[in-house]
């Protein structure tokens, strides 16, 4: 929900709403109400409402291009996964391509696709529950951090070309409750 006040200066009120960018920075967006201090703050604090369901309205529209959106709105993560693989073809080392390739398309793909969870609905858990089963099924600490490389990076990918907002990003890609080091 986007919040905001009322500010006065030079003689006039302004709604100032609390706006964030795509980092989660609070960016405060001042607009004049067009109403003078005197005698209309009911009127300025209605304008003020006005200007919030205006901009929370726009902030659902996301800033993803709808024919992006709609391309991807139902694919699955790991489908993703494949398709920026393959997009990594040529920008990267051939040994280094074949390594995402044996990371991508053996137990992630697998397990994505057994599970069936789409690319805009991946959390958190989804992605730890994959390293625990990593862990679980013996894999060093340094393996599992090659499948977590591949995994920020196609999700960085995915916010830059507007896939997926920011916010999904960086809850996604915090991990807990293993240490990615060999003991």
């Amino acid at each position: 929900m986007i919040t905001g006040s009322l500010q006065k200066k030079k003689g006039l009120y302004y709604a100032v709403l609390n706006l964030y960018d795509d980092y989660g920075k609070r960016k405060p967006k001042w607009i004049p109400t067009g109403y003078t201090i005197k005698g209309n703050k009911k009127k300025a604090e209605e304008k003020l409402e006005q200007f919030k369901i205006e901009y929370e309205q726009k902030s659902k529209i996301q800033l993803r291009g709808p024919n992006i959106y709609d391309k991807y709105k139902n694919i699955l993560f790991c489908d993703y996964m494949l398709e920026w693989l393959e997009k990594q073809k040529g920008k990267v080392e051939q040994t280094t391509y074949i390594g995402y390739e044996q990371v991508i398309k053996g137990r992630l793909y697998k397990y994505f696709k057994a599970k069936k969870i789409k690319l805009v609905d991946l959390k958190p858990k989804h992605i730890q529950d994959f390293f625990d089963l990593l862990f679980a099924e013996g894999l060093s600490g340094n393996t599992v951090k090659h499948y977590r490389a591949n995994i920020s990076k196609a999700l960085k990918s995915a916010v830059i070309t507007e896939i997926i907002h920011i916010f999904s990003f960086l809850t996604t890609c915090t991990f807990t409750s293993h240490n990615f080091s060999d003991k």
